[in-house]
Order: C-alpha cells, then sequence, then structure tokens
C-alpha cells in the first residue's frame, strides 16, 4: 500500500475509533440512568393504567348496584301492578252480580210490588165505599151512632200514591245497571292494560338482568388485564435491566475492537510517517 494512503486510511481508522469510542464510553456511562428513567416510566405508566382499570371496576360496582336497585324496584312495582290487577279481577264478578240484581231482581220486585198496590187501591176503593156507606146508615131514621168515615186522603189513594212513589225505582235500578255495567266494562280494561304494564315490567327485569351479566363479564375482563399488567410490571423492570445489559457488554466488546483499531490507525499513521521520511517526496510511491 502507498504510504499516503496508509496515511489517509489510518487517519480514517483513528478518528472513526475514536469517534466510537466516545459514542460508546458515553453509552456506557448513561445506559444506567437510562435503565432507571425507562424502569420509571414503565412503572408509573403501569399505576396509571392500573389505577384506570380500578376505577373502571368501581364505576361497574356502582352500575350494578344501581341496576339490583332497579330491579329490586321494578320487582315491587310489578307486583303491585299484578295484585291490583287481580283486585280488579276479583270486583268484576261482584259488580256483575250487583248490576244483574239492579237490572233484573230488583225491578221484577218493584214491578210486583206495584201490580199489588194496584190491585190494593183496586180493592181499597171497595173498602171505601163501603166504609162511607156504612158511616151513613140509620135504620129507620135512627142513627146507629157509627163513627164517620171521611178521612182526608183514601185508602186508595194511599195506595195509588204509594204505586206512583215506587215507579222511577225501576228507571233508577235500570240506570244502575247501565252504570254498573259500564264499570265494569272499564274494570276489564283497567285489568288488561295493568297486566300488560306487569308484563312489560317483567321484561324491563329481564333486561336489567342481562345488564347486569355484561357487567360482570366487563368485571372478569378487567380482573384479567389486571393480572396481567402485574405480570408485566414484574416482568418488563427484569427484561429492561437484563437487556441494557446486554447492550453494555457488547458495547464493552465494541470499545475493545475501537481501542484495536484505534491502535491500529496510530500504527498506521506512524508506519506511514516512517516510510514518507525515509525516501524523498519525488520517490513516494
Amino acid at each position: 500500500m502507498p504510504a499516503l494512503l496508509e496515511r489517509i486510511v489510518g487517519i480514517i481508522l483513528t478518528l472513526a475509533a475514536t469517534i466510537g469510542l466516545v459514542l460508546n464510553v458515553a453509552a456506557l456511562v448513561f445506559l444506567p440512568t437510562i435503565e432507571q428513567s425507562a424502569v420509571l416510566t414503565i412503572g408509573n405508566t403501569f399505576t396509571v393504567v392500573d389505577s384506570s382499570l380500578v376505577t373502571t371496576t368501581q364505576a361497574m360496582d356502582v352500575a350494578t348496584g344501581a341496576l339490583e336497585n332497579t330491579q329490586v324496584s321494578l320487582d315491587a312495582i310489578e307486583g303491585t301492578t299484578r295484585s291490583v290487577a287481580q283486585t280488579v279481577a276479583d270486583t268484576r264478578p261482584v259488580l256483575q252480580q250487583v248490576s244483574d240484581l239492579t237490572s233484573t231482581a230488583l225491578p221484577q220486585t218493584i214491578s210486583g210490588t206495584r201490580g199489588a198496590l194496584q190491585v190494593a187501591a183496586t180493592s181499597a176503593t171497595a173498602i171505601d165505599a163501603v166504609l162511607a156507606g156504612l158511616s151513613a146508615v140509620n135504620i129507620f131514621g135512627a142513627d146507629l151512632g157509627l163513627p164517620e168515615y171521611n178521612p182526608e186522603t183514601s185508602l186508595a189513594a194511599s195506595l195509588s200514591e204509594v204505586d206512583a212513589s215506587l215507579a222511577p225505582l225501576e228507571d233508577s235500578f235500570n240506570n244502575v245497571a247501565l252504570s254498573l255495567q259500564i264499570a265494569d266494562n272499564n274494570l276489564a280494561d283497567v285489568n288488561t292494560e295493568m297486566v300488560a304494564v306487569a308484563d312489560s315490567l317483567r321484561n324491563f327485569d329481564s333486561t336489567i338482568t342481562d345488564a347486569k351479566t355484561v357487567t360482570g363479564q366487563y368485571k372478569v375482563v378487567i380482573v384479567q388485564q389486571q393480572q396481567v399488567l402485574q405480570t408485566l410490571n414484574t416482568q418488563i423492570p427484569v427484561a429492561v435491566t437484563w437487556g441494557v445489559r446486554g447492550v453494555m457488554v457488547l458495547l464493552a466488546y465494541l470499545v475493545i475492537a475501537q481501542v484495536g483499531l484505534l491502535s491500529q490507525g496510530i500504527e498506521m499513521i506512524g508506519r506511514s510517517g516512517r516510510r514518507m521520511a525515509g525516501k524523498p517526496v519525488g520517490e513516494l510511491e
């Protein structure tokens, strides 16, 4: 190799080895600090993530508690609704019986009573005539001393008034029967609506149960993630430490190699200098 080229190569090797040596030594010096910073950063990151998971778990617990309270309230409302519906259903037969009574039995009774009063009024007319006649009877001009029969209202008229007073009752009972029938129909609608509401509440209960199942599954996933984080939080710092040590070993090997290159470069520079000093300039190869 020409002396000049050898000198140039030696200078390049010396500079490269010097730069590499400085960089490797700096890396060896700062790697422990970088390792500590990396481990601390990773630990802080895992702590933040774990805190987020804990907060999420607490939120899940709150949501589950709210769902359970809602479910209890809905169960109570459903039970009350079904009880009301059953009460309405039990009331309908009573209304129907009263409706039948006011639409059939009582009007028939009133009608029979009025018929009896009318017959009695007819008979009372004859009785009034007989009593009036008796009070006026005398034998051969002799007064028998019978009390005079002259009431303010005759028996027939009294019976007729009673009969007339009973007449509106038939219409009243019919109106009551109609009102009861309407009430019975309304109660049937109420019973149907109450049962529908209770069924809807039961569907809501099923939905809440499904939601509680989902929140429980999420909590299981969160627990699993926390376990993974704990494992990583234990293993990653160890891995970083061993990784840094491996890098430091590699850098130490590079330092040794670069020291060798540096000595080789210095030797090449010295040898080329000696070669160049031993010859005239014009005779350089």
